[in-house]
């Protein structure tokens, strides 16, 4: 595994926080997103994945069973990182979409181009 950073990291910003919580076995790193991710958040929110992969990270699992709202800003992050992973060779998987943000990726057509998993004990 090339990106062996293992601190933990918290951001917040006005209604949303992210933690980079480490690697999992298989080489994922853990990102725990909570609150709203919009017009206000996703800018810094993607600034600071942008930032882990030029240091290397191209396997994430995000955590969105902590967001409440998602509004087309965050729409686009979530494009934009599945784009940058195809380019770079990585792979994101998401679990714990529900609610709302669930039923706007399903409105956009984007669920289907997200990798899901359930969530694990």
């Amino acid at each position: 595994m090339p990106f062996t950073v293992s601190e933990h990291v918290s951001v917040s910003i006005i209604g949303m926080e992210w933690k980079f919580e480490g690697f999992d076995a298989d080489g994922f790193e853990r990102v725990f997103i909570e609150g709203d991710f919009d017009l206000y958040s996703s800018p810094s929110f993607a600034a600071s994945l942008r930032r882990r992969m030029e240091q290397g990270s191209i396997r994430f699992r995000m955590d969105c069973s902590g967001v409440r709202y998602l509004d087309s800003s965050g729409v686009g992050v979530i494009i934009f990182i599945l784009q940058e992973m195809r380019k770079r060779g990585g792979e994101t998987r998401f679990r714990g979409l529900s609610g709302t943000a669930r039923k706007v990726l399903s409105l956009t057509n984007i669920l289907p181009l997200l990798r899901e998993e359930g969530d694990r004990p």
